[in-house]
């Protein structure tokens, strides 16, 4: 991801029936997430188009199947990137039919780690950490909302390879919007809300220029749990997975620590390692979604 021009959308909030159950942020368990992120760190440096990429997959597609989620893969290949042409894999996962049938909201993280050839890049907050938090909200929301149509996407090719251009970076979800835009099912996306780099011990969520509605969902499920001071606004956008969506009008939202370690240092290095992710940050932005989330839900009833 990286710093992009001004883009503003405006909300319209989920509608759907009443919740199952009450306070579903309970239900999410940090130590559970935090395994996810291991597991995905122990594969090595994850780059587009590499083995280990296609085991971080295959480890996602297992545990989502696990929860009785529908999941398919969409492989395809780009050429002409900096790296000629790459195989690229978006995990997509549903509670129910694809396309949904109904307006939906669509969850996501990217699970790529950045190309980076001279050094060992683990990638345990980019992008592990998003990966195992999504996972986590995944098994919850499976459970306690499988009548309600969700849409958890991990994509591929979020890391530029060289830096971002319309050849090169954000590659998944390029592809996905293009595709929902060609069958029609982006008409029922309520809302994108993006996951990235949300394990830091420091936990300093900064949401970027988006949907106002959503970034003040997030805030008020923030202050209710108690931790409305690890969330505020940054000053300006973000070039991540959502701006494809947000590009085609879709409320997005972007839910991001980007001051990683001291004056970002961590970042793209070789020190993003599990010993800088904290299971206590992923609860918080954890259960900050689905807090989130139910209340959206709570307010069209």
């Amino acid at each position: 991801m990286r710093l992009a021009g001004p883009s503003l959308l405006f909300c319209t909030l989920l509608a759907g029936c009443a919740p199952a159950e009450k306070d579903w942020y309970k239900s999410f368990d940090s130590g559970r997430a935090f395994a996810h992120v291991q597991r995905q760190a122990a594969l090595g440096p994850r780059p587009s188009g590499s083995a280990e990429l296609c085991n971080a997959a295959e480890q996602i597609e297992a545990e989502l199947k696990s929860h009785g989620l529908k999941v398919r893969r969409d492989e395809f290949e780009v050429s002409g990137t900096p790296r000629g042409t790459v195989k690229f894999r978006n995990v997509i996962a549903t509670t129910g039919s694809w396309p949904p049938r109904n307006d939906f909201i669509l969850l996501a993280s990217h699970y790529d780690t950045k190309w980076l050839p001279k050094i060992r890049f683990m990638g345990a907050n980019d992008a592990g950490s998003s990966t195992g938090c999504l996972l986590e909200i995944a098994r919850v929301l499976s459970a306690i909302r499988p009548d309600r149509d969700f849409v958890f996407v991990f994509f591929d090719g979020e890391e530029a390879m060289d830096d971002y251009t319309d050849k090169d970076g954000l590659f998944g979800s390029r592809r996905m919007a293009a595709e929902m835009r060609a069958d029609g099912s982006l008409a029922h996306v309520r809302a994108v809300i993006l996951l990235d780099m949300v394990g830091d011990k420091d936990l300093n969520i900064t949401i970027p220029h988006g949907d106002p509605s959503l970034a003040r969902a997030v805030f008020e499920a923030a202050e209710t749990l108690g931790w409305r001071d690890h969330f505020a606004l940054m000053e300006g956008p973000m070039l991540d997975d959502q701006y494809p969506f947000q590009l085609e009008d879709v409320p997005s939202i972007d839910v991001i620590d980007f001051d990683y370690g001291p004056a970002n240092s961590y970042w793209h290095t070789g020190q993003d390692t599990l010993d800088k992710i904290s299971p206590g940050s992923l609860e918080i932005v954890g259960k900050t979604v689905l807090k989130m989330l139910e209340d959206m839900e709570n307010r069209t009833r």
